[in-house]
Order: structure tokens, then C-alpha cells, then sequence
């Protein structure tokens, strides 16, 4: 059973609706004739807000009475049908529970297909197995995502059996006896039925014939090549559905998780370390020219050809230099002669040149959210004298801010859409709108640079806060800073920025469009034990007609390893130089 209360993000800011309209009730002077009785609305709305606690408590015996009488009274809200339903699946009074799921389902409430899903669940548990099946078959066609849930879930243990079910789900098949050829084959198989269930738009690079063809021709290679060969294919395979979240992810076995401690940068001027466990403190700030004895150029388009990408900003090349870490996957691309680590030749801050090898290890496998770095490591800007620039200083923080009290600003560095603490995004727009209005500040500067997204649903109480601003919302006091690693919900939070406020935007275009195809469902393929992700939303912050292929800044100021070495910021400099408008 899956549960849209839990999934359902419109929840917290309807039930704040509630109680807004529940105290304006409250304040309002009643006539002396119904001082003992509430309204009709008055009471319906004390009545929501109660079944909902209930329900958010798992009280469902409680919830029950109280959802009935909240469709009784209004029936043309799927969101009353759906929290019926579920609270009489959570008592297994599985038959009840049909009927207002179904009615949720066609109210399109919420996440139909997770409706649709536990209507499936309460005909197997009531031994139904034609109408549960009928209903999982609507569930998967409504795209459903939670394929690893169906194939645990207690509620269909009765259909698992049945060889209708591994029909429906391909993930159930059993691998075991197939051959390698046919063991790659299944997998593609299933890649190429979720690409066609759940892609939003996934052929819009290629067309279907193009993706089958690419799979037939990889399944038939198993022959010559090993699995980290093929899944390297897979990488570029996956690029041609054209976004940026779409893609393999990484695979089970230790060969992906064995990487160099270093960590790379891509800068105007080259690829450098910017930070390395200590064992390696020696290193940072050296540019690297080859890897492996190859030129590094040879070696990052390499990396490029398997990166999938919503646009050729310069998110490719930050995202690459990432990648150059992974040594397993270098070598089984041939790239370079070794597995667990790699000769590289470096340049000095001295511009002396000097070959080095360092020993890959399992570690850190994934340092894409570690900002700047992996905890225990140190970075160049540790390493460098004098202070951090701003953008340095604390990237690991979701959200924080400084008041530049002599240049009349407010420094807001935002890296991360995702509650942080004690602290909400919303209660923190709240104490930020604050010291705005209660100090002398005249410009507002967003830093978006480290921030590749989160949960851009966060954002309303923060845009709310800009608007509200009559001294901030103007041109030239609302500044927003971008850059290729502005992606995911960071690009659906500057594009709702530049779209309902007066900011200008510095630094570099953005890793994505302001409409793009995105979102995260990864899933494990059964034989390769790949795990990939198929984007399944179009997350549309602008207008239809806006086809920009990035948010491009009216200030164009990349960051040079020369300004990073200087602990310069060029982009936040060229901002406080620029007179505040009156």
C-alpha cells in the first residue's frame, strides 16, 4: 500500500489556508442569536482541520467519521475522497475503501496512480485477483513509479505467484538462469518500457527506432565488452533522452565506488584540484594536464560523450570533472592503464610540471553534494592565506545570510532548497524579510552558485517574502548570482525569481532551462543491478512559449581559477560597485 497523504506537498500550505480561515472565523463578531453554535462553513472547516491532524497522526479509526462527513459535504474534493479511502485501507476494511479511491482516482486528486495502486492492493487482499490486476495494469499506465514497493508489498503478496504479475512488472522476472546476453537484454527490455511508460517527452532528441536500435546493438556486444564496458554504452544511450536527470546513476558492485581522493574543478584556464584528503594536501592547486598519459582535453570529452545534460552550458564540464575521479570506469573505457588509481602530470602553482600517482579507494565514492568538499578533507581556500571569499565560506549550509552594513546589502547564500534544522526555508524568509525591513538594507544579493536543487515547492513563502518587498523588488537592488551548477529546483527557483520579480541577474547561464524535464525515480535494473533514472515531470516556471535553452545573466562574469586563487569573487565585486538605484 502507498500512501498519497504522504507524498501530497500541497498538504502543509492547505492546512496553513485552513487555519488562516479558521481564525478569521474566529475573530469575526458573531449575532447574540448563534453565540452557542457555530457557521456551517466555520464548523466545515474545524472539521477538515481535524480529520486531517487525525490522519497525519495515523489515528485512522478517528479519521474515518470525520473524512465520511467531509464527503458528504463537499464531494467535489478528490483530496476528502482519497484520505477516506486510505484511512479504511490502513483498518483493512479493504471493501469500503474501493469506492472513495475510485472517485479519488477520477478526480485526478493528487498522485492518481498511488490510488489507483492501493485500489489494486484491496482486491488482493480480498482474493480479487482479476480486478486487482486490472487496476495495478491502470496504476502502471498512470505511471506509477514505485515499482520496488510492489515487488515487496505485503498487500499483493497473493498476486506475486501468478505469472500475470511479472508480466505486468518485467523487475519480478527471474534473472537467474538467463544467459549474459539475455540477462542484458531483459534489462534494456525494462529500460525501454519504462522509457515508454514514464518518459516525459523522451523521444524528442531521438525517435523510438533509435533507442531500440541502441539497445539491440549493445545487448548483441556482450561478447567483447565487460559490464563496466557496457554500462559506459548505457551512459550515452541514456544522454540521448536529452535532460539532465535522466541517466545511470551507478551500479552494485565496488568498481563504482572506487575513486581517487581528489576532487577536480573545471575553470576557463583548465581542470585543477581544489581539495584532496590530507594525505594529499601537496597537490591542491595544481592544474592537471594529462591523465592516464592522455591530454586531459582528450580525456574530459571523453567523460562529456556519457553526461546527460538539459543544455551545453558549463554543467557538462562541472559535471565531468567529477567524474574524472572514477577510476574503474577510466579504465574500462581505456582511458587510462590502471583500475584502483591513476599517473597524472600536473603544473604547479610554480608552473613547475611533475607526474604523480595516486592510489584510488572507496571512501568518498559520491562528492557531488559535498560542499565544497568531503568532511576531513581540506580544500585550496583552506589552504590559501587571507579570507574566504563570501561564496566559500559556508556552502554546506542550506541557507544563510550577512548584512554588508556599509554597502546598505544583505548577502543571502542559498545552496540548498531543503529545510535546514530547527529552521524552515519559509520561517527563515521570514526572519530575513524582517531584517530587511528592520535595518538599513537596500539591496538584496541571492546567491544561487553552489546550489543544485532540493524541493522547489519550498520556495513560494521566500518569493512571497520579494514581492512583499517595496524596497527590494527593484531593478537593480534584487540581484540574483547563477551559474552552471544552478540546476534541478535551483533553475525552478530562479526562474520563478526572474519571473514574478524585478531581479538582474550576474554570473554565468544557468545549468538548465526555466521549463525543463526533470525529476528523480531511480530504479535497479534485475540483472546488471544498474541503477538508472528515467525523468518523468516537465517542471514549466516560465511561460509555454519560453524555449531558452538557460537563464543567461545581463552580467556575464565567470570564475577563473586566477580569481579563486586570488580568493576573489569578480561576480559579487562588479555587483557592490554598481551605485544602488534610488
Amino acid at each position: 500500500m502507498t500512501s498519497d497523504f504522504l507524498r501530497d506537498s500541497m498538504v502543509s500550505g492547505r492546512r496553513a489556508l485552513y487555519a488562516m480561515l479558521l481564525a478569521a472565523c474566529l475573530a469575526l463578531p458573531m449575532p447574540s442569536h448563534a453565540q452557542s453554535a457555530p457557521t456551517p462553513a466555520l464548523a466545515f472547516l474545524a472539521l477538515v482541520d481535524q480529520a486531517e491532524a487525525r490522519s497525519a497522526a495515523r489515528d485512522w479509526a478517528g479519521a474515518i467519521p470525520l473524512w465520511e462527513q467531509a464527503v458528504r459535504a463537499n464531494p467535489t474534493e478528490g483530496r476528502f475522497w482519497s484520505r477516506l479511502g486510505l484511512a479504511l485501507l490502513s483498518v483493512r476494511n479493504y471493501r469500503a475503501a474501493i469506492a472513495p479511491l475510485e472517485r479519488a482516482v477520477e478526480l485526478g486528486y493528487g498522485l492518481p496512480e498511488n490510488n489507483a495502486y492501493n485500489i489494486a492492493c484491496a482486491y488482493a487482499q480480498l482474493g480479487d485477483k482479476d480486478r486487482a490486476f486490472a487496476w495495478l495494469d491502470r496504476a502502471l499506465g498512470l505511471r506509477f513509479l514505485n515499482l520496488e514497493l510492489a515487488l515487496t508489498d505485503p498487500d499483493l503478496a497473493p498476486l506475486r505467484s501468478d505469472p500475470r504479475f511479472a508480466q505486468l512488472i518485467p523487475l519480478a522476472a527471474d534473472v537467474r538462469g538467463m544467459s549474459r546476453e539475455q540477462g542484458w537484454r531483459h534489462d534494456f527490455d525494462i529500460l525501454q518500457w519504462q522509457i515508454d511508460r514514464i518518459g516525459a517527452a523522451p523521444y524528442r532528441l531521438h525517435p523510438r527506432s533509435w533507442f531500440q536500435q541502441q539497445f539491440a546493438e549493445l545487448a548483441a556486444s556482450t561478447g567483447r565488452r565487460t559490464d563496466l564496458q557496457m554500462a559506459i554504452e548505457l551512459l550515452r544511450i541514456m544522454r540521448g533522452l536529452g535532460d539532465g536527470h535522466s541517466g545511470l546513476w551507478h551500479g552494485a558492485t565496488a568498481d563504482w565506488a572506487l575513486t581517487l581522493p581528489l576532487q577536480f574543478q573545471a575553470f576557463p584556464e583548465g581542470i585543477f584540484i581544489t581539495a584532496a584528503d590530507p594525505a594529499h594536501r601537496d597537490l591542491l592547486g595544481a592544474q592537471l594536464l594529462e591523465l592516464g598519459g592522455r591530454p586531459i582535453a582528450d580525456v574530459m570529452h571523453w567523460i562529456e560523450e556519457g553526461v546527460s545534460r538539459d543544455n551545453d552550458s558549463g554543467y557538462v564540464r562541472l559535471a565531468a570533472a567529477y567524474r574524472l575521479r572514477y577510476t574503474a570506469l577510466l579504465h574500462a573505457g581505456g582511458m587510462i592503464a590502471e583500475r584502483d588509481g591513476a599517473a597524472m602530470r600536473l603544473r604547479g602553482f610554480d608552473g613547475a610540471e611533475r607526474n604523480v600517482r595516486v592510489a584510488a579507494d572507496m571512501s568518498h565514492p559520491d562528492i557531488w553534494n559535498d560542499k565544497p568538499a568531503p568532511a576531513g578533507w581540506v580544500t585550496l581556500a583552506q589552504a590559501l592565506p587571507g579570507p574566504d571569499p563570501l561564496y566559500l565560506r559556508d556552502p554546506g549550509r542550506n541557507y544563510w545570510f550577512e548584512h554588508l552594513a556599509a554597502r546598505r546589502t544583505v548577502y543571502f547564500s542559498f545552496n540548498t532548497i531543503r529545510d535546514q534544522g530547527d529552521e524552515t526555508l519559509a520561517a527563515f524568509a521570514r526572519r530575513l524579510a524582517a531584517f530587511i525591513e528592520e535595518n538599513r538594507v537596500d539591496r538584496l544579493i541571492i546567491d544561487l552558485r553552489w546550489n543544485n536543487g532540493g524541493n522547489a515547492q519550498l520556495m513560494t513563502p521566500l518569493v512571497a517574502a520579494l514581492l512583499r518587498s517595496e524596497r527590494i523588488n527593484r531593478r537593480g537592488r534584487l540581484i540574483v548570482l547563477i551559474g552552471p551548477r544552478t540546476f534541478s529546483a535551483a533553475q525552478s527557483a530562479a526562474a520563478m525569481i526572474e519571473r514574478y520579480t524585478n531581479a538582474i541577474f550576474v554570473g554565468e547561464p544557468t545549468g538548465s532551462s526555466p521549463n525543463y524535464v526533470g525529476e528523480e525515480d531511480p530504479f535497479t535494473l534485475p540483472y546488471s543491478r544498474l541503477t538508472v533514472n528515467v525523468s518523468h515531470l516537465v517542471h514549466q516556471n516560465a511561460i509555454p512559449q519560453d524555449r531558452r535553452t538557460w537563464i543567461a545573466p545581463l552580467l556575464y562574469i565567470p570564475v577563473t581559477f586566477a580569481d579563486y586563487r586570488a580568493e576573489r569573487d569578480p561576480a559579487l565585486e562588479a555587483i557592490l560597485q554598481v551605485p544602488i538605484p534610488q
